[in-house]
């Protein structure tokens, strides 16, 4: 609710609408393992698709866990993402030249409390695959094996960081944060 409105009636307005609708039932909830990750093979799944043959996308997953399994560990291995992100850039944009495209992510489901991974992406020359799997290797035995550097970390939390902060003074994030608050949870 934006504008010159009080209180009372935002409350009054909120009450004639949203809160005069008829009360749902109680969703089925989801239950563990309705989400499950793909069981690990020794090499590369292979799709192929009907774009041009010079075209690639090779990526690399790893199982972590749900969203509210531990509240820490989504937001950690988010910085741990954007770390690998960083890296592999500097490897296969910087380095190799074979990718504009490289990056890591994140996804931790709401839903299911075993389900959730990171991974790693390059749209990359279908010669290049074995390169792509190699430098992550070595990316991610490096992350293994040394700490992250204090500089390495500040630039991959601090534009995170001020990106909540700038999203918290619009509309969509609190929008974001109270969807679902109706059913209760």
């Amino acid at each position: 609710i934006v504008g010159d409105v009080t209180l009372e009636q935002a409350i009054s307005s909120v009450a004639a609408t949203f809160g005069a609708l008829p009360h749902r039932s109680q969703a089925h909830a989801a239950s563990d393992g309705d989400e499950h990750f793909p069981a690990p093979t020794r090499e590369p799944v292979q799709l192929t698709h009907r774009g041009a043959a010079n075209q690639a996308v090779a990526a690399i997953a790893w199982p972590t866990k749900g969203f509210f399994s531990d509240l820490q560990e989504p937001r950690t291995l988010r910085v741990l993402a954007e770390i690998l992100s960083q890296r592999l850039l500097d490897e296969l944009r910087t380095r190799e030249g074979i990718t504009y495209t490289p990056g890591a992510s994140t996804y931790s489901s709401l839903v299911t409390p075993a389900y959730g991974f990171v991974y790693a992406l390059a749209q990359i020359p279908p010669d290049k695959i074995a390169t792509f799997y190699n430098v992550v290797a070595s990316v991610v035995e490096d992350l293994k094996n040394k700490p992250v550097g204090a500089d390495e970390l500040e630039r991959a939390r601090g534009p995170r960081i001020e990106d909540i902060l700038r999203q918290q003074q619009t509309n969509e994030y609190w929008l974001a944060l109270l969807a679902g608050a109706q059913a209760g949870q």
